[in-house]
Order: structure tokens, then C-alpha cells, then sequence
């Protein structure tokens, strides 16, 4: 049977359909746009979606940033700004060496042993020694800050101390 206009029922259904796919994909374009531009996902949703809470807007971002397609809209946006991994990496071994401040340089350095998966949740345990000018209380805090219960400080004093076969003598 035709209706008015001349489309069947089905046919319009189908074109229906085919319409609202495209705008939702056009949504979700429009929304890895603007997680690259905010460098936030739920101020996106909240910004393309009229959501009325904080909270839907979250789930909603949540739902969108496992979705393939926009997961390769984010991807191929970065990769025209240049922005990959090794960029990245680069510019937190950059803030972990110059950074004046103590927070920051530990910040770098946790992403980038993140990074390196030197740390884990497994009975591992790894010995680090490194050299580092802190006070035994900053040591101490940083280990306390760490959940660390199982961490050493061991002070060395400053300058070199060597110990000749000819002392006990």
C-alpha cells in the first residue's frame, strides 16, 4: 500500500533510520571534537547533550568513550595535532628533569615508572637505589605517601668516605 507521497511505510522507516544513524555519528564526532578541545569527556557530554546533572553527563561520557567510533575520531584528531606517545613521554621526562617543584618532578616520574610498569600489585619486590638530595623526614614522607611499609631510607652523609685495610692498625 502507498501512502501520501508515494513511500511505503517500511521505506520511510528505513530512511528514518538511516537519518537518525547519521546524525548520532555526527554527534559523536562532534564529541571527540570537543574532548580534544576541553581535555575533559563529561564537560563534553555536558556541552553536546543537554543532560540535566553532573552525573548523567558522566555516564554518558563514560558509555561514549568506549565506543569504537569515537575512540578512532579521538585517535585520528591527535595524530593530526602530532600529539602521540613519544610526544608524551617526551614532555614528562622534560617536567620530571627541570621542574622545580618537589610534587611536580614526583608526579613525572610515577607516570613515566607507570609507564615502565616498574610497579605492580604481585609479592614482586624489586630493590631501586638512586640518589637523591632529600632530608630523611621528605624520604620518609614519600614512602608514607607511597603506602609503602616496606621501603628503606638509608642516609648517606656528603662526600666520600672510604674505608682503607690500614685503619684497624
Amino acid at each position: 500500500m502507498r501512502k501520501k507521497g508515494g513511500i511505503k511505510k517500511g521505506q520511510r522507516f528505513a530512511r528514518d533510520l538511516v537519518k537518525e544513524q547519521a546524525e548520532r555519528e555526527k554527534k559523536k564526532i562532534e564529541f571527540a571534537a570537543l574532548v580534544i578541545e576541553t581535555d575533559n569527556p563529561t564537560e563534553a557530554a555536558h556541552r553536546l547533550y543537554p543532560e540535566k546533572t553532573r552525573k548523567a553527563a558522566t555516564d554518558r561520557a563514560c558509555t561514549l568513550m568506549k565506543d569504537p567510533f569515537v575512540k578512532e575520531q579521538i585517535n585520528k584528531a591527535l595524530t593530526k595535532t602530532n600529539v602521540n606517545p613519544d610526544y608524551v613521554l617526551g614532555n614528562i621526562k622534560r617536567i620530571a628533569e627541570n621542574s622545580d617543584k618537589e610534587s611536580t618532578q614526583l608526579k613525572a616520574l610515577e607516570l613515566l615508572g607507570k609507564y615502565l610498569k616498574l610497579f605492580s600489585d604481585t609479592d614482586k619486590k624489586t630493590n631501586v637505589n638512586f640518589n637523591v638530595d632529600l632530608t630523611y623526614e621528605q624520604a620518609q614522607r614519600i614512602l608514607k605517601r607511597s603506602g609503602s611499609d616496606q621501603g628503606d631510607v638509608v642516609i648517606v652523609e656528603p662526600g666520600p668516605r672510604q674505608l682503607r685495610d690500614n685503619d684497624d692498625e
